[in-house]
Order: C-alpha cells, then structure tokens, then sequence
C-alpha cells in the first residue's frame, strides 16, 4: 500500500475506530461498575450532590429584619442552582444500568452507555445555565460584600473623628495643672466615659476584624482570578513529558567543584547549559529547577530576602502556546504571582481592579499587557528584597527571534535581583549571546559519561540472561565502556541503543555478536532514526506507516496517547471493515434489547 493510500485508510478509520472504542470502553465501564454508571459521571453526580448540600440553605436572610429585594433575588438565584443541580443528578439516575444478572446486565450496559452518547446535549445545556446561575450569584455576593466594606469604612472613618475629637480635648486638658486640680481632671474623664457617642474598645475592634476578614476574602478571590486568567492548558505538559532523571545521575550537578553548584549558590547573570539534541538538556533542566537542594542552594543566595522561583519549557512539537513569547511570559509571571501574590497588585493595577468582576480569570492577557507585568515585577517597590530565578528549557524551540530573545533576557538580569538558568542546543547565536563567561557555560554531554555508563549498566543488567549467556565480567564491562564512548553523551542514543542490545541477549547473541551489533548501529541521532526505520520487518512497515501517521494527525496535547486506538486501528488494518462492522454490530444488539424492553 502506498504512503497516500495509507493516510486514506487511517484517516477514515480513525472516526469509527474511536466510537467503537468508546462505546465499548464505556460498556465495559458500566457493566463494571457497582453504580451501574460511568465512573466520570458518577464523579459529575458527586459534584452536584456536594454543590447541592450548602446551597439547601442560603443563608441570606438578615436576622432581626425582612428580606431586602437583594435578599429575595438572591433566593431565587439559589433555588434555581438547587433545581438544575437536582435535574443533573436525575438525568444520570435515569440512566443507569440497575440490571443484576449476568446477561442482562451487559444488555444493560451496552444500552446505557448508548443513551449516555445521546444525554450529553441535556448535560451541557443544563450546566452551562448552572454556570450562568452561578455567576450570577458571584457577583451579587461581591455587591454585597462591596456594600459592607463600605459601611465599614464609614464606621472607621467616623471613629477617626471622634478619635481626633478626643486627642484634642485631652490636649485642653493638659493646660490645667493636674496636681492642683485633680478632680476636674477625674471629671473630665468621667464625663468622657459617659459620653454615649464615645467608643469602647469592644466597638473599635469589631469593625476593624471584619473588615480586615472581608478584605482578606476578596484579596483572595483576585489572586485566584489573575492566576486562573495566566494559566493555560498546556503549561505543565512539556514538563511532565520529560523523563524523570534515572537514580543516581545528575549528581555531579551539586558538586562544588563545578561551576553549575556555585552560581546557584552565589552567582549571578545567566547560566546557559548547551547540548547536542538527546543529551538530557531538558532532562537535567527538570532535576535542578524540581531539586530541594537547588532551593536550598538559592536560598543561600537570596539570604534574607524572599525568593521567587518561576520556570518554563519551550516544545516546538507542542501547541504554539509552548512555543511563543506568549507562552514564556504566562509560565513566568503565573510562578512569580504564584509564589509572590502580593506583587500583583503593582504589577498589573488594571487587572487587578478587574479581578472580581465575573468572567475576569476569561479575559485574555494581551503581549503588551504581559510584557508590561514582567518589566513591572523588575520595578516593584520593594523588589530590593526580592530575589527571581528563572529555569528556561529549549531556548532553540522558541518560534521568534532567538537574538530578541538573548537580549531581552540580558537586559532583565543587570538589575542584580534577576538570574537566569537557560538551556538549548549549542547554535552559534546562543553562543555569541549567552556564551562569553566560561564559568557560567556548561555541556552537557562532557559531564554525562558517568551518568550514561550508570544508565546502560542498569538497563542491561536488569536483563536475565546478561549475566548466564556466557559472557565474562570483562566482557561485560567493555560492553558497557564502548557504548558509553559511542554515544558522545547523548542519552538519546543509549535509550535506542539499548533496546536492539536486549534483543539480542534475548537470542543468545555472544560477545562478538553483541558487539557487531553495537558496530553496526549509527552514532549520529538522525541515522540512527533511519537506521531502526529499515530496519522494521517489510511484514510490519505498512502498520508502522499507518501508525506514525495517526500519531501525527492527533494533535491533542496529552502525554500518554490512548493504546487502544492502534490497537483497533492494527485489527482494521488486518481485517478491512473492522470498524464499520464493529460499530454497526453494537449498535444493532443495543437496537434489539431496546425492542425486547418494549415488548
């Protein structure tokens, strides 16, 4: 089959393949479970319960007085939540598989989990009125709130008055000589003490707690609201993608013999770690900016003043977000704010007003408006006791100007507060703008030997027949020496090296079999690709094309892709129709148990 008929059979057969899938994965999830419902919907049905449960009561009516229009309205709000919150809980209720017997509880489930395809619309429709009601009731609740700060204000600035009054009659006060004239002092006191305008301390205090809790509140609700307007859907994908480090590698990175350890420690300005593409960049990016013992070490650094850690990782197989400027500034000044929340307020004043309006954590933030932020975090009053460090992975995954952006991050680090730990592959334009300081450059495949020669040993070591097939420890070690040697330091190579090696300890492969194996495998990344693709079986090449292509069509930002989607799509392959088949034939027994209901 040629590559263009290849992407018409995957294309066509990825639609079918995932109602099929679904629809079985969900009957299989039903008849499972002990609720007789999705386990996703059994979680919606919780949710609503637990929304349900405080709303029963508002709690809005005042105590010693009628309800205000406000309060009514507030009311109506609150019933109509409850009402829709029930109608939830009903629908999924009505469509639950309560079958017992074997049999029939399969029918059931392949019956439910086709009326559950069909209640979606209802479900959408009734929580996006929800959303609305809840807005709604958002913002009266902020009204509110706004109302009584107001009315505490008034009161404060009332009992500033009378605290002036005082202060002044205290003053004529002092004039008379109190030696000689104690009683008119014992009754000017008096008088005050009886005065009912006076406040006690009781009164002072009352409407200073409350409204220290109510600002408290909505301060809280606009650092939530500025956060969730940064956030965005792919932030953390890159960094959960990225191996963890194997045990026991990276170490050296806390050496104090080198350069890396101290600049954490004391340094400042920027960091650049270059590398050839597979070396572990983004791997030891990941390990130092998750690492307590870099904090640990920045905090030295920062002394007494507060440190702000914030960090990125540029992924041009990512979403644009993951590639953009954009991007970089959401990732950073979400992580600044994040753990610095106080410097929101100065940073973005305009935001910040906006933060409790409903639909504010929505608004979109502008490049403009995000640039402005960060140069504004740099300026803030008191960012002499600040202290910001930056992990900024795959400089050469960015999609703009790399020179732009070099210069950029030199001009955020003069100001001494800011310091920057960058890493990308060693192009000459990172080279000319990021590395001149040879203390603050470090490779990354000159140090990983050691860490590779680790990892290989652990990967063949774990094999069973590594240490029975005849092979001497001397032969062992070599074995592990030449492919730490081969792979430059590009940990890449070794994860695919590895693999072909294990085949062939799996085959009973001897030393010299082994170590053709190894002569034969290319040492540069891109041959090496070429290399496994030829060397695929001719029987498997037309599953392999349909399934890189699948791969590239799917473009949703997940880590680890659904299994079961090749799975169906190797049976299609094997069997053309399959799907078609498939789904007509789930269709056609949930279509017969629905008439033997009737009946």
């Amino acid at each position: 089959m040629n590559p263009a008929s290849a992407i018409g059979v995957a294309s066509s057969a990825i639609a079918f393949l995932e109602f099929g899938a679904k629809l079985i994965s969900a009957t299989k999830a039903i008849y499972d479970s002990k609720d007789g419902i999705l386990p996703e919907h059994t979680a919606i049905e919780q949710h609503y319960k637990d929304l349900l449960a405080p709303s029963s009561n508002p709690g809005t009516k005042a105590i010693g007085r009628a309800p205000s229009p406000e309060d009514i309205y507030f009311q109506k709000l609150s019933s109509s939540f409850r009402q829709d919150c029930q109608a939830v809980i009903d629908l999924l209720n009505a469509h639950r598989c309560n079958e017992g017997k074997r049999r029939r509880r399969i029918m059931g489930s392949v019956k439910a989990a086709l009326k559950l395809t069909g209640i979606k619309g209802q479900l959408r429709e009734i929580e996006e009125r929800l959303d609305k009601t809840q807005k709604a009731m958002q913002l009266h609740v902020f009204q509110q709130l706004r109302q009584e700060i107001l009315g505490i204000q008034v009161s404060v600035v009332a009992i500033q008055d009378h605290g002036n009054t005082l202060s002044v009659r205290l003053g004529d006060m002092t004039v008379v000589d109190n030696d000689k004239n104690p009683s008119l002092l014992s009754e000017n006191l008096s008088s005050q003490s009886k005065d009912p305008s006076s406040p006690s301390i009781h009164d002072l205090r009352t409407p200073m707690n409350q409204l220290s809790g109510l600002m408290g509140t909505l301060e809280y609700l606009r650092v939530e609201s500025v956060l969730a307007s940064l956030n965005y859907e792919t932030r953390k994908v890159r960094h959960d993608t990225i191996k963890d480090a194997h045990a026991k590698t990276f170490e050296w990175a806390f050496d104090s013999n080198f350069h890396l350890s101290k600049w954490l420690q004391s340094g400042d300005g920027i960091f650049w770690i270059p590398g050839k593409p597979g070396s572990g960049k983004s791997t030891l990016m990941k390990f130092l900016a998750d690492n307590t013992q870099t904090k640990s070490l920045l905090k030295e650094w920062a002394g007494d003043n507060e440190l702000v850690v914030a960090r990125h990782y540029f992924w041009c197989s990512g979403t644009l977000m993951q590639k953009s400027w954009d991007g970089l500034l959401r990732s950073l000044i979400f992580d600044i704010f994040r753990s610095y929340p106080l410097s929101i307020q100065e940073a973005c004043p305009e935001r910040w007003e906006r933060a409790g309006a409903p639909g504010a954590a929505s608004t979109l933030w502008t490049i403009t408006e995000l640039t402005k932020a960060l140069r504004a975090v740099a300026k803030l009053k008191d960012s002499s006791s600040l202290r910001f460090c930056f992990f900024i992975d795959g400089l050469d995954d960015y999609d703009g100007d790399h020179l732009e952006l070099c210069g950029i991050f030199d001009d955020l680090v003069r100001g001494g507060n800011f310091k920057m730990c960058l890493s990308s592959r060693p192009w000459p334009i990172f080279e000319d703008g990021l590395g001149n300081d040879p203390s603050c450059k470090l490779y990354v495949q000159h140090l990983t030997y050691v860490d590779i020669k680790t990892y290989v040993a652990a990967q063949l070591e774990c094999h069973p027949k590594w240490k029975t097939n005849n092979l001497t420890e001397r032969e062992r070690m070599e074995m592990v020496e030449a492919i730490s040697w081969k792979v430059d330091g590009v940990f890449l190579w070794v994860y695919l090296v590895t693999r072909p090696l294990r085949e062939g300890l799996s085959n009973y492969d001897t030393a010299a079999d082994l170590n053709k194996r190894l002569e034969h495998l290319p040492g540069d990344l891109e041959k090496l690709f070429r290399h496994l693709m030829d060397s695929v079986n001719i029987v498997y090449q037309n599953k392999m094309t349909c399934f890189l292509l699948a791969a590239l069509i799917d473009t949703t930002p997940s880590s680890s892709p659904d299994a079961g989607i090749y799975c169906n799509m190797e049976k299609e392959l094997d069997n053309p129709g399959y799907a078609l088949q498939s789904c007509l034939s789930q269709i056609s027994q949930a279509s017969q148990s629905n008439d033997a209901s009737d009946v």
